[in-house]
């Protein structure tokens, strides 16, 4: 019998920049190319189980922003189950630039990531693991620890 997962975290819509090197403290630069993609550990988390065959289903927090409707589109497109609650306008982003010695340098705006009360909290009785990770207020990971650690396994 495969053990239900259930990630509690983490996802941003993520712009990579590619540079040939940094810009210099106010210095204006043509960058080379740009990425938009899905992001966040514990959206990660997800996918990589997902994609190992595991029975898995996210976690998270979105905004009320087209960014939202876009990680819920790939979402349905890896066929990854998800459960998510909506918190403030903003859903997590960052912006990575990346230079040609495969360097980088990372801005996150946690966004709807900061919900420091998460409605699906009650939703995790019938996962046998939680995983965490720190990407989400240090309190709801102690909400999840504190009713759950003593009848699931919690990786954190």
């Amino acid at each position: 019998m495969n053990k239900k997962i259930a990630v509690v975290g983490s996802v941003n819509v993520d712009t990579t920049i590619y540079v040939a090197s940094f810009p210099k403290e106010g210095e204006t630069i043509s960058g080379i190319s740009k990425a938009i993609a899905l992001g966040g550990k514990g959206f990660n988390q997800a996918i990589a189980a997902h994609r190992g065959g595991a029975d898995v289903t996210f976690f998270g927090s979105l905004g009320n922003d087209k960014e939202a409707e876009f990680i819920i589109e790939e979402a349905k497109k890896n066929n990854l189950k998800c459960v998510f609650d909506r918190y403030g306008d903003n859903t997590g982003s960052a912006l990575i630039v990346v230079d040609g010695k495969a360097q980088n340098e990372i801005i996150v705006v946690p966004g709807s990531n900061a919900n420091p009360n998460p409605s699906f909290i009650n939703d995790l009785d019938e996962y046998d693991i939680i995983i965490l990770q720190n990407e989400i207020p240090e309190e709801v990971n102690a909400m999840v620890i504190n009713k759950y650690g003593k009848d699931k396994t919690i990786i954190y």
